[in-house]
């Protein structure tokens, strides 16, 4: 085969990127990323994706903006929860907020999150957060409204992005204030405009508000190199890839002397729900609306 593309989850595209370096095939990483992936220095991978080492410090910088006084955080204990948990409590303590709580929870298993909302619930802390995928994303939200537990701020990293799963299956005025991983939204570029445009004609829905624009920009880019190539030899693809900058939908796209999309590119590294519109709130020019602090209460059910 000419190319190879990326599996979904950070665990999975570790491995791979590992099997395709060893044969010489580039591959651009799509949902996920580690820290572990920039520390091997694998010549034929290339990290699209904004992830913990990005997101940390800039959550951390929101949260001293908002004053976040403590934080209770549960992780996934696999290769992201482990990552994502040890990383944001750097940033955490450097900024003066103190953990109150941390615990890990066997990925697949736990099904049951209510436990740790009491817990944090108890503890009196600001904000809760949770380094999880979609599924957990879904059981946490369920349980704290059927538990009536709230917090100023509530960050999940993978899941709160995605207007399907997330705000249209909850509604837009339930999941108000829900922060998470991501993010854009069609303020961000004439290019992300044109994304949720095309993505609106072709499936019917809004892209998801992390990876999409990043996952189209990268391929875009890919494309211009293997064009400038004028070959589908690896190596020589890898090379130009490597140097050279294009214009795609994020605007100017390159990669960094790690082979990390240039933190210069990304579009934001949170997102929070505002009005139906997944806002980056970073402290940053990029930023689209100011942060919803604190988070509203859960809508009581009629």
């Amino acid at each position: 085969m000419d190319f190879v593309l990326p599996p979904w989850g950070t665990a999975w595209l570790y491995a791979a990127a590992n099997i395709c370096n060893k044969y010489g095939y580039i591959l651009i990483g799509g949902p996920g990323g580690a820290a572990k992936l920039k520390e091997l220095k694998l010549s034929y991978f290339f990290q699209v994706l904004n992830f913990s080492e990005t997101q940390g410090p800039a959550l951390a910088e929101i949260f001293k903006e908002v004053g976040v006084k403590s934080v209770a955080m549960i992780y996934r204990g696999d290769l992201h929860g482990v990552e994502y948990g040890s990383i944001l409590a750097l940033y955490f303590k450097e900024a003066g907020i103190q953990i109150k709580m941390m615990k890990s929870f066997p990925p697949d298993v736990t099904k049951d999150f209510t436990p740790f909302l009491k817990e944090a619930k108890g503890l009196g802390v600001d904000a809760f957060l949770a380094a999880c995928y979609p599924p957990e994303v879904i059981a946490i939200t369920e349980q704290a409204i059927a538990s009536d537990i709230n917090f100023n701020a509530i960050w999940m990293s993978v899941g709160p992005y995605d207007p399907v799963i997330y705000r249209d299956n909850f509604g837009a005025n339930v999941v108000e204030g829900v922060m998470g991983g991501g993010a854009w939204n069609a303020k961000t570029s004439p290019g992300a405009a044109e994304l949720v445009k095309l993505h609106k004609q072709y499936y019917g829905v809004e892209p998801d508000y992390w990876g999409a624009l990043y996952y189209w920009s990268s391929l875009q880019h890919f494309q211009k190199c293997i064009e400038k190539a004028g070959t589908l030899d690896q190596k020589v693809i890898r090379d130009i890839m490597a140097t050279t900058k294009f214009d795609t939908a994020l605007g100017p796209y390159w990669y960094d002397k790690n082979q990390m999309l240039a933190k210069e590119c990304h579009p934001g590294e949170i997102g929070q729900w505002q009005k139906g519109v997944f806002e980056v709130i970073d402290k940053s020019p990029k930023r689209t609306a100011k942060p919803l602090y604190p988070k509203p209460a859960w809508p009581k059910k009629k």
